[in-house]
């Protein structure tokens, strides 16, 4: 790879600029780095998907959970309802 130096009229540090015949070693690699930057964005962004798919389906689940809570306090106190019924009958035949 030529080295081309090159300075100017008023005495500044010498510039030094690499020239290369083809540029495309240069230029292919900046293509694999776009690339592999095309894939970590969209893989983020599946991620992302995922994860608030994932939130929701848990949000659904507790509200499902304390759904089938309720409906167990519901039945225990119709229960209790019903043992307290019994037990008076029970005192009345007495």
């Amino acid at each position: 790879m030529p080295i081309k130096r090159e300075r100017s009229a008023s005495r500044s540090p010498k510039k030094v600029t690499i020239l290369d015949d083809n540029n495309s070693d240069l230029l292919d690699r900046i293509d694999v780095l776009e690339g592999r930057e095309i894939r970590f964005v969209d893989t983020i962004k599946a991620l992302r998907l995922e994860l608030d798919a994932e939130k929701a389906a848990m949000r659904e689940m507790k509200q499902e959970k304390n759904h089938s809570q309720s409906n167990k306090g519901q039945m225990e106190e119709l229960f209790m309802e019903c043992v307290n019924e019994v037990r008076k009958d029970i005192g009345r035949r007495k």
